[in-house]
């Protein structure tokens, strides 16, 4: 905290008051569990439901998306996506507003039945 003093005159004094938060957090993040469905044979894709959570103890906290492997993509924020037969990996990203960041990874396999 950082103080001022003002003298206005010899019986009127304003003191103000600076309060500075720092955040030095990074956001705690959780992701969805590994996931393996079974497709029909001739699908080449399924809708996936990859959902992570994340809390911040100053500010509000974004989540992105992004994923190597069978299917690419980069920076979504929905965790529903239509996902390639094989296996992705999906990493998400949780901002918290002092631009702080944290990951965690769902691997996802998309099984072809017979």
């Amino acid at each position: 905290m950082s103080r001022k003093h003002i003298k206005i005159s010899e019986h009127l004094l304003i003191i103000i008051c600076f309060i500075f938060t720092v955040d030095n957090a990074h956001p705690e993040i959780t992701c969805a569990r590994d996931i393996s469905p079974v497709v029909n044979c001739g699908t080449t894709s399924v809708q996936v439901d990859f959902p992570a959570t994340a809390t911040d103890d100053c500010n509000d906290v974004s989540i992105t998306y992004t994923s190597s492997g069978a299917t690419s993509f980069y920076s979504r924020t929905s965790s529903v996506s239509s996902m390639n037969i094989g296996t992705s990996i999906v990493t998400a990203t949780a901002t918290d507003g002092s631009g702080k960041t944290s990951t965690c990874e769902t691997h996802i396999t998309i099984i072809q039945g017979n």
